[in-house]
């Protein structure tokens, strides 16, 4: 059997680590640690896995995380990269970039429908309780005893919480995006003009 040699044209990929983990079963006790394994400079970057930030994943956003991963590695020195990897780093977080803002798009949206029908609801609450308060401040005592309200309202705080998470991503990618960009244009400057 021969080998697949590529052609001059073709990238090439480099294999995945595989890493072997244990069976979950009852008599698992604890989570095997993962060391950290990697070259030194480098910034590792995960999926997280903890439930709160698991739509996350989801929505194929990559974060910063606690957790060592073989993922994606960026050097924290873009000046020891060659031209190819450099721009494989620039064009790679552009497009995360760009999809982290869509999706940001998605959840702000969502926001603004749910705050909408918050809003239908609670007009619906007081007309329907007019004459029982009188106060604005007792209406407001009342709806947050109201369960359809408090869930309504429960659900725009976790919206916000994961718009602002996501925002902190976006920003986190534009700013590989823009660093990389600075040394392409660092190099571009060093190199002499043709004649």
């Amino acid at each position: 059997m021969s080998k697949k040699i590529p052609s001059r044209g073709q990238s090439v990929r480099p294999r995945k680590a595989v890493r072997s983990k244990t069976a979950h079963s009852a008599t698992t006790v604890s989570k095997p640690s993962r060391g950290v394994r990697g070259k030194l400079g480098t910034l590792r970057i995960a999926t997280p896995t903890n439930s709160k930030l698991a739509f996350l994943q989801r929505e194929g956003l990559i974060a910063p995380d606690e957790i060592a991963s073989v993922e994606d590695e960026i050097p924290e020195n873009f000046t020891r990269l060659n031209n190819r990897e450099l721009g494989a780093v620039h064009s790679r977080y552009a497009v995360r970039y760009a999809h982290a803002i869509f999706v940001l798009a998605k959840y702000q949206s969502d926001l603004i429908r749910g705050k909408r029908v918050l809003h239908v609801e609670e007009a619906k609450f007081m007309a329907v309780y007019k004459d029982d308060y009188k106060t604005k401040y007792e209406f407001e005592a009342a709806m947050d005893l109201d369960k359809g309200i408090l869930e309504l309202r429960e659900a725009i705080v976790v919206q916000e919480i994961r718009i602002t998470l996501i925002e902190g991503v976006a920003k986190g990618y534009d700013t590989i995006t823009r660093a990389a960009s600075r040394e392409i244009s660092r190099r571009q400057a060093e190199v002499a003009p043709r004649d």
